[in-house]
């Protein structure tokens, strides 16, 4: 069924309205404008224009938020901050957000430049105690480093994949450095170990090694240094393997020769039989997305600059083309792109892209599917919002790239809009329903605990069009296909064959209805021999689709609206 014009123009009519409504609403929260420092470890001039260069492409993405560059160094870091903050508040913002470009948190720059910024805070500058500190005060949020962002994570991947050429016969050395003490070494082992998981899943090295250099002036660093080199040369003459070293940090670059990266080359990998690059964690394109997607979680949006991933099952054309007929509505009040796909990293990636160019910070991918555990993991890992879906498969999807902020939310269950359309469409094929019993089937599952719990939400629905109904239905029972299981499959045509014999042996007419986003339900090939009365059109092409779309989108516009959503 395909939506008739005088719907297309009543969902018109209630998207304007939502518009209309949040437009007119007078601001509850008070008017944000954050400014930003970025703030970055001193380098030398070769790294510090790599710096600036990331710099220049976050201020011109964030605008017209203020941002100030700040290179925390050996010297006068507080004055260079003082100032940041002084030019910042002048511009009236209404806090500042610090953004640290640094790998980790042990970084003696990043703390001692955290410690000068905390209220009340004061540090010991040798002299006297110093602190960035004024009479009209602004509060200061410290975002996480870069170490805390899956970005990150394809970085270190990018440079993996850039060097490996037969992963089964190569073994993966990761080197960080920025460690002053034994302690903070182990700490930054920790986080590269955690970072490179999807790595060695995805590309699957014969071994991932970890080791952590520590600073010149750290107790016994060279002692500890000498012995990491040690082991990398023991590791390159083991066996019929090749040895693949990452120098994965944000270190001193003067210029290429006067560079930690390339001190190691010409250093401690001197005479050692290994592949290097000298390749490290700047310049990426990555860490720009960080830096952007860190403001973007600040920065208060309005409704033009959130985008909508429509993500449903998908199939050929006349079944996508009828989706897409369905929900031109949503298109009207938001920006939309569609990934029709069981949550495919790239077709997700291309629909981010587009989404982005037209001016998205935030995008909802929007998972249209029956059940609400359908996909969520997956999406969530793709998205980067967790990692529960990394330890349920052995080779992850890839990750989408991104400076925008992820939402995702969905899965119909029994949703009485839902409920609405199943009762429409069992009327379509009814005669004389006190004398019917209508059998919803679903998809289902494969694992027994997952099918029985969707056969709940079949009951739930079935309930509701009971209760719906003017004239109420002999019976409505469930069902599942568990049509991508064969042996499961098998039973599941039994049971419905068998529920059929029954209702008819009782003298009552069988009905089945497909209990389904999109239509396309198996009944005709399984049952084709018991000439029963079917629907299997689902969800799709029905008005009450939309507004599920409407209703689950505008959830999540309201939980953003308290931290970051305004109105224009």
């Amino acid at each position: 069924m395909i939506l008739p014009k005088a719907w297309i123009f009543r969902i018109l009519i209630i998207a304007g309205m939502i518009q209309l409504a949040f437009s007119a609403r007078s601001l509850v929260y008070a008017e944000n404008k954050p400014g930003f420092i970025l703030l970055a470890p001193d380098r030398g001039f070769m790294g510090n224009n790599e710096i600036r260069e990331v710099f220049h492409e976050f201020q011109t993405r964030i605008a017209p938020y203020p941002a100030h560059l700040v290179f925390a160094g050996k010297t006068r870091m507080e004055d260079y901050l003082t100032e940041a903050v002084d030019s910042l508040k002048a511009q009236n913002v209404t806090k500042i957000v610090v953004i640290p470009l640094f790998f980790s948190e042990t970084h003696w720059a990043w703390r001692r430049a955290r410690a000068l910024l905390e209220p009340s805070a004061t540090v010991d500058r040798g002299d006297h105690e110093a602190s960035v500190q004024s009479p009209e005060r602004v509060a200061i949020e410290f975002a996480p480093t870069m170490s805390n962002s899956y970005l990150t994570e394809q970085i270190l991947e990018d440079l993996a994949r850039e060097m490996s050429e037969d992963p089964e016969r190569e073994e993966l050395v990761i080197l960080g450095a920025g460690a002053e003490t034994l302690e903070d070494a182990r700490a930054i082992e920790e986080t590269i170990r955690r970072l490179s998981v999807p790595t060695q899943k995805r590309l699957g090295f014969r071994e991932v090694h970890v080791f952590v250099l520590l600073e010149r002036k750290a107790e016994n660093s060279r002692e500890h240094n000498q012995k990491i080199y040690a082991t990398i040369k023991t590791l390159s003459e083991q066996g019929n393997k090749s040895i693949l070293v990452i120098p994965f940090f944000i270190s001193y670059k003067l210029t290429p020769m006067m560079s930690l990266e390339n001190r190691i080359r010409r250093g401690g990998l001197r005479g050692i039989s290994v592949r290097y690059t000298g390749r490290s964690i700047l310049p990426h394109p990555n860490v720009v997305r960080w830096a952007v997607k860190t403001a973007n979680s600040h920065i208060p949006i309005t409704r033009e600059e959130v985008g909508i991933v429509f993500m449903n099952h998908g199939s050929y054309y006349e079944y996508n083309e009828k989706m897409r007929r369905t929900v031109r509505p949503l298109a009207e009040a938001y920006k939309l792109e569609f990934a029709m796909s069981m949550a495919d990293p790239l077709l997700i990636q291309q629909a981010v892209d587009r989404l982005e160019a037209r001016g998205a910070r935030h995008i909802i991918l929007l998972r249209v599917v029956s059940m609400k555990r359908s996909f969520r993991d997956k999406s969530r890992y793709i998205l980067g919002l967790d990692d529960t879906y990394l330890h349920q498969t052995t080779r992850p999807p890839d990750r989408v790239r991104s400076a925008a902020v992820f939402h995702t939310a969905g899965g119909v269950e029994d949703d009485s809009l839902f409920a609405a359309v199943l009762l429409e469409r069992t009327l379509s094929i009814s005669r004389e329903p006190s004398k019917e019993v209508v059998i919803l089937v679903a998809h289902g599952l494969g694992d027994d605990e997952g099918d029985a719990y969707w056969r709940t939400v079949l009951q739930s629905l079935a309930r509701q069009m009971q209760a719906m109904a003017e004239e109420k239905f002999s019976d409505i029972w469930v069902a599942t296909w568990r049509e991508d299981w064969p042996e499961k499959r098998k039973q599941a045509v039994k049971e419905v064959r068998a529920m059929i014999h029954e209702i008819r042996s009782s003298g009552r007419r069988p009905l089945l209805v497909a209990a389904r986003i999109e239509g396309n339900d198996p009944e005709a090939e399984y049952l084709k021999d018991l000439n029963v009365a079917f629907n299997d059109e689902g969800f799709s092409g029905h008005a009450n689709l939309v507004r599920w779309c409407i209703k689950t989108i505008e959830s999540v516009l309201s939980d953003l609206q308290p931290r970051n959503m305004v109105q224009k």
